[in-house]
Order: structure tokens, then C-alpha cells, then sequence
């Protein structure tokens, strides 16, 4: 039987009681009683079994005999959704209008938690006639130094609840809708980081309304930039306002450095490690024989370079030595 260890930078010290530190899910094993094996066959087991120290897993009534062929790691409860950035029903100050060539920016920080963006919602009228558009999303990185956004760090997002091109009442502030945005895929919002949202067309012409009131939120901050040649360049235009949205997200699980598997799977002879990795940092799986003692050994070919989004990386030949042991390193 394999035991494998938590993630853990290459600094951190790794605890000795893997099993002791969270529950494992056991999808298939095989069941032996005292009074004879059960057949040969896997059985499906539905449950979470909690190992301590060195008792019987099941009071002495069963063992469990051969290997997990598939591991899920337990832990605390998922986090629920939460808004990290709000300024959507505040004072209306002024209309501003996005199109395929302008391109409107919206600044907002992480503070010191990350987050799994869940959506963004923008306050939008139509200024085209017909009233109809077609709109696109992004998340950008910021340029500290010009206060306007960077490259982009994030896919064109899917619309949620409308299909492009969208109806728009007429054009007044009191007739806009709120259009909701979603990743496309995983998106990690870093702690301690400053994006924008960056709001353009494919087709037509939105108005989009600004407020001077402070957001509320997490990831509260001031930061609006426009560009007219589609992103190419961006003027900074203040800190003094933010165009209507409001912003979800998750908060990400941080434990000790951070770090962590979120899925483990064996099939076959290979080790399948899941986790999200941090843009711009490299991630690499490392193993060693014994637990306590020995050098980690990084398994050639395993560095991955992060992209803010959930990897999953292999092991094979998996059964080639009685016991091996696993973890996952993070650096710059």
C-alpha cells in the first residue's frame, strides 16, 4: 500500500502522520475477514475511513489487503461563494461606451486571500440601433507603473444567462441590465495581486455607467484606463472611480504554504496529482523511498510552469519499487 505525502514547498518541513492529517475516500479495495478472503473481484466501498496511529481500520472485524487503486483526498468543507467586489447599485457618475475598437478597462486588487473567480457582472445599455450586441469579456494583468492594464491573463469569458448578440432596453441609466460573465475555464485570482476587467464588443455599441464611490469588498480599488485601437495601447485615466460590476469568487483553500493536492488517482501504474498552480511559478513532483529520511529526488521531466489554473501531473511506472513516497514542490 502507497501512502502519499501533502504538498509542501521544498523547504517546509513534512509531517510524519500523513494519514492522521486528513480523511481519504477509498473507491475500490479488497476486504480479507478472519474467517477467509472474499473473492478476487473489487468491491465498490462508499465512505470515508479515518486511519489512526497504528488501530484497526475497521475494530478488528475486517483488513484491508492489496492496494488503493484510487485516492481522494478528504479535508474542510468547500468554501462558499462570496462577493469580493461591489459598487454595482452604488451613485451613478457618468456613461461611458465600449465597442469593438474601445476597449474599457476596470481595476481591481486581491488582498491577502486568493480566489477562484466565479463571475463578474457589468451594468450595461445599448447604444446601437438596433438595440442588439455582441459582447466579450477578459481579465488582464496590471501595469503598475502606467496604471493600466498589462497582457492579458485570462480567456474571453462565457456569457451566463444570455446568448449573443444580447437585447438591450434603450439607452438611460435607470434601463440598464446587469449581464453576467463566467470562466471559461478555472481561473485563480492571486493574493496580493491587482487585475482589470477589461469590457469590449464583437459587435455594436454598450454604454456602461462609472461611480466615484469606493467599492465594497476584498478586492475593492479604485482604476479605470480606455483604450481606441482594441488594447493595443491604454491611457491612465485615475483612481478616482470605477465603472459598475460586481465580482464573485471563492476563496481558495491555503493551508501551510499554500500549497495543495486537491485530487489524488491511481489507475493502472500511474499517479495522477491535481493542484492549482500559481502563474509564473514552476511545480515539479519529487519522491524518495522512505518517509523520515533521504534526499527528494525530482522525477525527470516533471516541471511544469504555472498558468493561474488546475494542472494535473503523472507519475508512471508507478509500481516498479515496493514503496515510494510523494510530494509536490513550488518555486519561483
Amino acid at each position: 500500500m502507497r501512502f502519499f505525502a501533502p504538498s509542501v514547498l521544498p523547504a517546509a518541513l513534512l509531517a510524519a502522520a500523513v494519514l492522521s492529517a486528513q480523511d481519504y475516500t477509498v473507491d475500490h479495495f479488497k476486504l480479507v475477514s478472519g474467517a477467509g478472503a472474499s473473492s478476487d473481484g473489487l468491491f465498490a466501498v462508499s465512505g470515508t475511513i479515518r486511519f489512526a496511529e497504528a488501530a484497526p481500520m475497521s475494530e478488528g472485524i475486517y483488513t484491508v489487503s492489496g492496494r488503493f487503486l484510487s485516492l481522494t483526498p478528504g479535508g474542510p468543507p468547500t468554501p462558499a461563494s462570496e462577493i469580493i467586489f461591489d459598487n454595482i447599485d452604488s451613485d451613478f457618475s457618468s456613461l461611458e461606451y465600449a465597442n469593438p475598437t474601445t476597449h474599457l478597462g476596470n481595476k481591481f486588487c486581491t488582498g491577502e486571500q486568493s480566489y477562484q473567480l466565479d463571475s463578474v457582472t457589468v451594468r450595461l445599455s445599448n447604444r446601437s440601433s438596433p438595440a442588439v450586441a455582441s459582447l466579450q469579456l477578459q481579465i488582464f494583468s496590471d501595469d503598475a507603473a502606467r496604471r493600466t492594464p498589462s497582457i492579458s491573463v485570462g480567456p474571453v469569458m462565457n456569457l451566463s444567462g444570455e446568448t449573443n448578440p444580447i437585447t438591450f432596453p434603450a439607452v438611460a441609466g435607470s434601463l440598464q441590465k446587469n449581464i453576467t460573465w463566467t470562466p471559461a475555464t478555472p481561473f485563480l485570482l492571486i493574493a496580493n495581486t491587482c487585475y482589470w476587467v477589461v469590457l469590449s464588443t464583437e459587435s455594436g455599441e454598450v454604454l456602461t455607467s462609472s461611480s466615484s464611490i469606493m467599492p465594497k469588498g476584498a478586492a475593492a480599488a479604485f482604476g479605470t484606463s480606455r483604450s481606441l485601437n482594441a488594447g493595443a495601447t491604454w491611457d491612465a485615466w485615475g483612481n478616482q472611480s470605477n465603472r459598475k460590476m460586481l465580482i464573485r469568487g471563492t476563496p481558495a483553500i491555503q493551508e501551510g504554504s499554500g500549497l495543495n493536492i486537491t485530487a489524488l488517482e491511481i489507475v493502472g501504474n500511474e499517479l495522477t496529482l491535481s493542484f492549482t498552480a500559481v502563474a509564473g511559478r514552476i511545480y515539479s513532483i519529487q519522491s524518495r523511498a522512505d518517509l523520515g529520511s533521504g534526499e527528494w529526488t525530482t522525477i525527470p521531466d516533471s516541471d511544469t510552469l504555472g498558468k493561474g489554473e488546475i494542472v494535473r501531473m503523472k507519475v508512471v511506472k508507478l509500481l516498479s519499487e515496493p514503496r515510494r513516497f510523494y510530494r509536490l514542490s513550488e518555486r519561483l
